[in-house]
């Protein structure tokens, strides 16, 4: 699975076009107009913020020995990573008791996702594909970076 760099244009990205809207009317509130420079900021901070946490609950992982760059994520984490990010940017919208929600659904997804990556396979943190990686690259039996009991 290839590490990918997580960006806050990746966030932008999972916005809808009415929360785009309200980010940036709330931003221009909040920030007395200013808001170009310091929405912008806000988002990359939000964006690093939110990297530096998947990564952390990555190396928590015992099997886990080596990650990509930093700034990087594994691929398939990258939609949670958006949706916990959304979040951390617009917060929550209230819904009426007994409907579905379906972006706190995702958001919730996304937190199970991240809170899994603790114990995950080793071979989901892969930087490079197992083929082209010779015998020689790392010490161990069999070949493997780490021995499975």
């Amino acid at each position: 699975m290839p590490w990918v760099t997580f960006t806050a244009a990746d966030i932008r990205d999972g916005l809808s076009v009415r929360e785009i809207a309200i980010y940036e009317e709330s931003a221009g509130m909040e920030f007395d107009g200013t808001n170009a420079e310091t929405t912008g900021a806000r988002i990359e901070a939000i964006a690093s913020r939110t990297c530096e946490n998947f990564r952390g609950i990555i190396r928590a992982n015992p099997l886990v020995s080596a990650m990509g760059p930093s700034g990087t994520l594994p691929a398939f984490c990258i939609p949670w990573a958006i949706a916990i990010a959304r979040v951390s940017l617009l917060g929550l919208s209230p819904a009426v008791e007994g409907s579905t929600n379906p972006r706190r659904d995702e958001y919730n997804d996304a937190i199970k996702g991240r809170d899994s990556l603790r114990t995950a396979n080793v071979n989901a943190f892969a930087i490079t594909d197992p083929e082209a990686v010779t015998a020689s690259s790392f010490p161990a039996y069999g070949g493997r970076p780490l021995l499975q009991f």
